[in-house]
């Protein structure tokens, strides 16, 4: 949604909070009785572009609220990390410092000190994210300071641009 894409997912706990139907995306029953109101529903997207446009804009909208009421972002998933970092780079894109794990997606984006906290994975992790934590809540001119990092890293290695320029690389290279 952050990104102006409308979401196509199952009306399940979880997804039915985040999205609204008709406003943010289309969402459709879990298992086999889903197919087919989920192909419809893209076939809907693709033959609308203009719904497709309001929806991805609403979604946009909707994220940016939840971020910007935020003072920093905490990655609750304490498992390998998040394995793309996609949520990692929307949060930066809002200006919110990531207390993140040292894993993953968000090892690679994530520059420790300057846009965010990293910690160890799992239990071992849980004593250093509760000092990275209280020491973001004490010192809110790092929060803004690390937030404002993470804007300009963002500006500078992951819009639409750069991604699509890596993503040419990598074809390039892989065809040589």
């Amino acid at each position: 949604m952050a990104f102006g894409i409308p979401v196509l997912g199952t009306d399940a706990r979880g997804t039915k909070e985040i999205v609204e139907h008709n406003v943010t995306g289309l969402l459709h029953p879990v298992g086999h009785p889903g197919t087919t109101v989920l192909s419809k529903n893209l076939q809907y997207l693709l033959k609308n572009p203009s719904e497709r446009q309001r929806m991805g804009l609403e979604g946009r909208e909707k994220v940016k609220k939840m971020y910007l009421k935020r003072h920093m972002y905490k990655m609750f998933w304490q498992g390998l990390g998040e394995t793309f970092g996609r949520v990692t780079i929307e949060a930066m894109t809002f200006g919110i410092p990531v207390l993140g794990t040292d894993a993953g997606g968000t090892k690679e984006i994530v520059e420790h000190n300057v846009t965010g906290l990293l910690h160890p994975v799992g239990h071992p992790g849980t004593t250093v994210l509760s000092k990275n934590l209280q020491y973001l809540l004490k010192n809110p001119s790092e929060r803004q300071r690390m937030g404002l990092e993470g804007r300009e890293k963002v500006k500078k290695m992951y819009l639409k641009r750069h991604m699509y320029k890596m993503f040419w690389q990598v074809l390039y290279d892989t065809m040589k």
